[in-house]
């Protein structure tokens, strides 16, 4: 059985393994370090944050763990670069401390992803059992039980990506003095310098054992050098663009955002599908089956949320495939979930009108792959809710109404409504949120041309108007909302 409670006997179990499980983890221990940066992050002088050191370190952990999920040695010499930052971010501390250990393993961590050195990957998990053991005075051993399980999971089958799909500190969950650590560092990174609100978010999914996008993190980690040699600013945007077009495609919709250069205002346009006598067809029998339901003194009346939802499908949405299909599959959760709290009788004429709800649904998606590919209901059921703060929030951070065309400002109108006054549990909520934060991404993304802000800034409607920060602020509020995607 494997044990692991010492450099040699990390060599010796891994010495005939692949060297990617070696390095995973190596970084996964490596991970566990971090909150020891928070001996450093509230000093005024020379901290590990202030000093620009934080950033190496975190960048070298992050180069490493998205290397094992794919080689992409061969895209450019990331990997030495990043290695080479966190041991130059190390060097500048001038003095061994856990600072300097923190960037010292995250540089073993990414020279071990680049040369597959057994040895290399040791010395990060060395640095870690040694220094974490000490912060909370525990033994030595009891760290590099962590990394034996981690080891014990290579060898029962686990692959890199399940591996990091697991809680950093197993069942056992972070140690008391580490936890505290960690909620000051995050405080930091969160609220003192927002630049580096990434990081925390980055970090907290890796201790989760729930990581971000693994093409996000590779994208990241393969920015140039001269991105990460100009300083957290610039790191902070070139991230921030990377994670509103991630946002984007993960929230993805069946339509267009488009910039009107002569309104200066932003519009959709649906998507064309394969068989648009489909969507004609399927209207008119849900109208018809509407028509049948209604006002039989026990059911659906003119005044029911379902009804009026369907009303304006059919008569001002019918062109909107994508529209047509989110209405359908909304309005069919309400109807299924009435059905089962006695709320509407299970009746023939309500069930019928159910049915071509989903058939209509179901049948756009298989005219659409654009629709098909929209509707991922594991996304949707990743969504949380709103915190109340958050909720709060909508009014204030969403503020670009002004800049969008007429039925796209109308239905983000409705969308914000309905996200303010809906629970987690209401089946209307989740469509509306995933259509909101799709739209606010691609309009933040299209708002970071030159000649799109120029263009709303010099509009005879918007003089004088911030629009364009208000885009911008909009932007970044949903990255940090749904940070989890």
């Amino acid at each position: 059985m494997v044990e692991i409670l010492n450099w040699d006997d990390f060599t010796n179990f891994y010495r005939n393994r692949a060297a990617v499980e070696a390095v995973v983890v190596a970084v996964r221990a490596a991970l566990r370090m971090v909150p020891l940066g928070a001996t450093d992050a509230d000093q005024s002088d020379a901290s590990w944050i202030k000093r620009g050191n934080a950033t190496p370190a975190l960048r070298g952990l992050l180069s490493a763990a998205a290397a094992t999920q794919n080689d992409t040695r061969s895209k450019n010499h990331f990997l030495a670069s990043a290695s080479a930052s966190a041991f130059d971010a190390a060097r500048l501390r001038g003095f061994e401390n856990d600072v300097t250990a923190v960037a010292k393993a995250a540089g073993f961590a990414a020279d071990a992803a680049d040369s597959g050195a057994t040895g290399t990957a040791a010395d990060a998990a060395v640095i870690s059992a040694e220094m974490v053991a000490s912060s909370i005075e525990d033994s030595v051993a009891d760290i590099w039980r962590l990394v034996t399980a981690d080891a014990k999971s290579i060898e029962a089958g686990a692959s890199p990506s399940e591996l990091f799909n697991r809680p950093l500190w197993h069942e056992a969950g972070m140690p008391a003095r580490l936890q505290t650590d960690w909620a000051r560092l995050k405080t930091y990174l969160t609220e003192t310098d927002p630049r580096m609100r990434f990081w925390a978010e980055w970090y907290q999914r890796m201790l989760d054992g729930d990581p971000m996008d693994w093409a996000m993190q590779e994208e990241i980690a393969l920015l140039p050098e001269e991105d990460w040699q100009a300083g957290p600013d610039r790191i902070a945007e070139r991230i921030a663009v990377i994670r509103e077009r991630y946002l984007a495609k993960k929230a993805r919709l069946a339509e267009r955002m488009d910039f009107d250069p002569d309104t200066a205002k932003f519009y959709t346009t649906p998507v064309d599908i394969s068989r648009p006598d489909l969507l004609a067809t399927g209207l008119q029998r849900i109208k018809d089956a509407l028509d049948l339901t209604l006002n039989r003194g026990n059911g659906l009346n003119a005044d029911s949320i379902e009804v009026q939802i369907l009303t304006l499908t059919v008569s001002r949405y019918s062109h909107d495939p994508q529209r047509v299909e989110m209405d359908c599959t909304e309005v069919h959760t309400m109807l299924t979930a009435k059905f089962a709290s006695g709320e509407l009788p299970d009746d023939d004429p309500h069930r019928v009108l159910s049915r071509r709800l989903l058939d209509t649904a179901e049948h756009l998606r298989a005219g659409s792959e654009e629709i098909a590919e929209a509707r991922d209901f594991s996304l949707e059921a990743r969504l949380r809710a709103l915190t109340p703060e958050q909720r709060a929030e909508l009014g204030s951070e969403l503020q670009i109404e002004e800049v969008l065309g007429e039925q796209t400002r109308q239905e983000f109108k409705e969308d914000k409504a309905a996200i303010a006054n809906a629970t987690g549990a209401d089946p209307i909520y989740r469509g509306r949120l995933r259509r909101l934060v799709s739209r606010v991404a691609r309009i933040s993304l299209l708002a970071r041309s030159k000649d799109v802000v120029d263009k709303i800034k010099n509009h005879r409607g918007f003089i004088g108007m911030d629009i364009a920060l208000k885009i911008a602020a909009a932007g970044r509020w949903v990255v940090r909302v749904f940070y989890y995607l």
